[in-house]
């Protein structure tokens, strides 16, 4: 059996059903893994060992009465710690107010449980989600797993590096302007961020109600998928979840048309902007039509959704930042500050802008069924350098698609110079993941970006057959 940090969600929940291995022994041997590494990377604040192990017995005894179990049986998840876990801390990654024990569990942790999924504990992020670069002064920066000596991106960046740390196989994240999508880019593992509106949010903290959403992180894109069909479940009025294998079609993309948005690809770093452009010619020998595709307006689209999800955070975090200024971070509370200074005005035309920016982006979509553009405009940047970075500029290219509520997904598709993962960015039709899934799935078994053994990119594609 592939040693058990490499294996993927699909894999190990197989293996539990077919009782090659136990829950309990997972969680003690994920547990191990993680003392044994995480003091250095810091991508959980706090773990439920024994209520872990705790699930780990109810679904041994299911095993032992005959019982099939469900999709995610087994799979242990890191839940980022603004998602309430019942009886656990949700600290939102702050320190400023006593963080509140959950009464019980947000919504998609409870569509979790009931697939058999195990929860091992709550993952860090930048305060109160507000960030992109995974520092948070009060437990800790999150490093990344590639290279400690990087930063991890956020705010989900527990989340993320818990899945390429291999302490858990799959993962939960929010994402207002590219929190699921920078970290598991920067990470290099797979992340998407649902079409606005599709998933629950109750029983998360927010930051902008507006644009939040919560999706899952995993290694691969047909993991990522698994998890998505399970948090689907609970959409009300939702039809029939389609299966895993209509998820996955493992047919050429003869139908596909993908729109490279080549002017955003070629701002961007080096290494980026060639690996990108090799994503995209990956995607014309694997049958998609790929053509050049135009977003006019996008810088001011990234600019103008930053400003109204500030403006939506001082709402919620104005009365503890009023209370105790001196407790928050001090890049959070400065973005918080000008949060504060946006005017009713400026919010409206905000939101006016908003409307625009839609149309447009579906007007291009209208020629296309995918865009395909880098995640990040560098790869993980030194924690060191960290003071010359802002959150925005990490941002830059996934806050436009928050702002048109647009589901839009991670994958990897190359490494620096350094080794260092690049990420791709697919994005989709409203309510159109599954387009997503079938682009990335089927990319991914034809790469090996995303795969732990990977060490050459002269091995990195292995074609179309």
């Amino acid at each position: 059996m592939i040693g058990l940090p490499d294996m993927g969600l699909a894999a190990i929940v197989a293996a539990v059903k077919s009782r090659d291995i136990l829950p309990g022994d997972i969680v003690r041997r994920l547990t191990e893994r993680i003392h044994a590494r995480d003091e250095e990377l810091h991508a959980f604040i706090s773990l439920d060992l024994e209520g872990a192990l705790r699930t780990c017995a109810e679904l041994e005894m299911q095993l032992d009465r005959g019982g099939e179990g469900g999709l995610l049986f087994g799979a242990p998840f890191a839940i980022k710690d603004n998602i309430d876990v019942a009886l656990l801390e949700s600290t939102s990654g702050s320190r400023c107010v006593t963080p509140p024990v959950a009464p019980g569990d947000a919504s998609v942790v409870k569509l979790l449980r009931r697939q058999g999924a195990i929860i091992l504990g709550k993952s860090n992020l930048n305060e109160w989600a507000i960030g992109a670069t995974g520092q948070n002064p009060h437990y800790g920066t999150t490093k990344n797993p590639c290279d400690v000596t990087r930063l991890s991106g956020g705010s989900s960046g527990g989340s993320a590096a818990a899945v390429a740390a291999g302490f858990a196989p799959g993962a939960l994240g929010t994402d207002t302007g590219g929190s699921i999508r920078v970290p598991a880019a920067l990470c290099g593992v797979s992340g998407l961020r649902p079409t606005t509106g599709t998933i629950s949010c109750k029983g998360i903290h927010p930051f902008s109600k507006s644009l939040d959403t919560v999706g899952p992180i995993a290694r691969t894109v047909a993991d990522v998928a698994l998890i998505q069909q399970v948090l689907s479940s609970g959409r009300s009025g939702a039809d029939r979840l389609p299966s895993r294998e209509e998820l996955l079609i493992d047919a050429p993309l003869a139908d596909l048309r993908v729109g490279y948005v080549s002017e955003i690809a070629e701002s961007t770093a080096t290494a980026v902007s060639a690996a990108t452009l090799e994503a995209s010619m990956a995607m014309l020998r694997l049958g998609a039509t790929v053509e050049e595709a135009s977003l006019p307006m996008f810088n001011e689209a990234h600019e103008t959704a930053g400003l109204l999800a500030l403006a939506e955070a001082w709402l919620v975090h104005r009365d503890a930042v009023r209370a105790r200024p001196d407790a928050v971070s001090p890049d959070v509370l400065a973005r918080l500050t000008l949060g504060s200074a946006v005017t009713a005005t400026e919010y409206a035309q905000a939101r006016r802008f908003q409307t625009i920016w839609s149309k447009v982006v579906m007007n291009q979509m209208s020629t296309f069924d995918v865009l395909l553009l880098p995640t990040t405009s560098s790869t993980a940047p030194p924690i060191t350098a960290a003071h010359d970075i802002t959150s925005m500029d990490l941002l830059r290219l996934t806050y436009p698609f928050s702002f048109a509520g647009l589901p839009a997904l991670t994958l990897p598709c190359g490494r620096d110079e350094g080794g260092l993962p690049i990420g791709m960015q697919l994005v989709g039709h409203a309510f159109g993941e599954n387009n997503l899934f079938r682009v990335g799935s089927y990319y991914q078994a034809r790469t090996n970006w995303h795969s732990t053994q990977y060490r050459s990119s002269t091995q990195a594609f292995m074609g179309s057959s």
